[in-house]
């Protein structure tokens, strides 16, 4: 899964995951980021109060006029690492992909 989610120590940004899908209808790579540390919602918690996990929802949209929503439903651990994850209306991609769709499109 690690080529899936990227995350951004290496840019300097602390609790960040970059996320990236690809539209089932229109192929769009799109690039989304994850505040680890605000967005996913606890799931349960321990005796002392500590989470004990996290569920994060995202609905994504491209920029490509496509509109076709992708669902996209993570489950992390307690230390906020991907244990499950689901995707409706795309498939899960890879910087790289993203990176040559980019590549792609400029003028």
């Amino acid at each position: 899964m690690a080529d899936l989610f990227s995350p951004s120590q290496a840019r300097g940004e602390r609790n960040v995951l970059w996320l990236y899908v690809r539209c089932n209808r229109c192929g769009e790579v799109i690039r989304n980021r994850i505040n680890l540390a605000n967005e996913p919602s606890a799931t349960g918690y321990d005796d002392r109060g500590q989470p004990t996990g996290f569920l994060l929802r995202k609905t994504l949209i491209g920029s490509q006029q496509c509109y076709q929503p992708i669902e996209v439903t993570l489950t992390l651990d307690a230390n906020r690492r991907i244990v499950e994850r689901e995707i409706q209306g795309g498939q899960f991609a890879t910087a790289e992909e993203y990176e040559a769709q980019t590549e792609t499109l400029a003028p």
